[in-house]
């Protein structure tokens, strides 16, 4: 993982590295290699291009983003630090810590985002923080 300088360990950006023979990619995380336990999973489909989710920060989840299909906008905002990463391939993945904001628009409609979550689902942890952009 490749901590982006702007945000610290707050964000990780890099990608899952496919394991290739002629029946296709393989692409697989160690949950041991991550910096949390993962203890959730999900993932999302939009029912259109240029929908978006998140708009929100975890107050103690940790959540790793991975790219299944498709192209993704992540944008992350964090102690003042705003930046928006594209995700276009397969295997690209975004680690969030706790506090980060996070909203995704997924530009195309076979879009798809697998994300693990270090927590179960808890509405009532979500952040009330909202960037001045995204007000």
């Amino acid at each position: 993982m490749l901590s982006d300088p702007r945000f610290g360990a707050a964000v990780s950006v890099f990608d899952v590295q496919p394991h290739v023979d002629e029946r296709g990619r393989l692409y697989s995380v160690e949950f041991d290699s991550l910096p949390f336990q993962p203890q959730r999973m999900f993932f999302i489909s939009p029912s259109r291009a240029g929908e978006s989710r998140g708009g929100h920060a975890h107050e103690i989840a940790h959540q790793l983003l991975i790219c299944a299909m498709g192209r993704i906008d992540v944008a992350v905002a964090f102690n003042g630090t705003e930046q928006t990463f594209r995700m276009e391939r397969p295997g690209q993945a975004i680690h969030l810590a706790p506090q980060v904001w996070a909203m995704q628009r997924y530009l195309t409609c076979d879009a798809m985002l697998l994300v693990l979550s270090s927590e179960p689902y808890d509405a009532s942890s979500y952040s009330t923080y909202q960037p001045a952009r995204h007000t």
